[in-house]
């Protein structure tokens, strides 16, 4: 009789083990999908130049840049900037003469997608990439804009927040 308890208790520890790992694995799924439904939220805001609500995915402190890579041997613009100076950044003036150059300018289409995922701890790594078409005068060309996302889970806050946030924009 006792080895037939000790099967079954045994049987218990090994159901429970179980059940514990898949209910990590459960919440560990739910932190990457979490975090892949902020980046998917962030790139619909942006194809759709709704700058606004993508100011309230980062977190107060935190921290992002912004790289634009012109070729034809120019020099790559890099800015950095925070949660607060998005909004500034999104309502700027744009000068008449950058808007004379673009005149022609005509979009094609839009699209993103997500490229890689990686959870590490208590953050959600995604980086994923926008790709928007065009055609001006003759030349038909992509702005592809890599992103790297570093998401977290801070406490007391419903939804993950970015926490670090770097951008490649590149003219082809």
């Amino acid at each position: 009789m006792p080895v037939l308890s000790f099967n079954k208790s045994m049987r218990t520890v090994f159901a429970a083990s179980v059940g514990v790992a898949l209910s990590a694995q459960a919440v560990l799924a739910d932190k990457v999908e979490d975090a892949k439904a902020l980046v998917d939220s962030f790139y619909s805001n942006l194809i759709r130049e709704n700058y606004p609500p993508m100011i309230n995915m980062f977190m107060p402190n935190a921290t992002a840049q912004y790289t634009t890579k012109y070729g034809y041997g120019l020099p790559d613009d890099v800015f950095n900037f925070t949660r607060e100076e998005v909004q500034a950044y999104a309502d700027i003036e744009i000068p008449e003469e950058y808007l004379e150059y673009f005149k022609d300018y005509n979009e094609l289409d839009r699209s993103y997608s997500i490229l890689s995922v990686q959870e590490s701890g208590e953050t959600v790594t995604i980086t994923g990439q926008a790709v928007q078409s065009y055609e001006m005068k003759n030349y038909k060309g992509q702005n592809i804009q890599t992103d790297t996302f570093v998401v977290k889970f801070p406490e007391g806050v419903e939804t993950p927040l970015i926490a670090d946030y770097k951008g490649v924009l590149t003219f082809k």
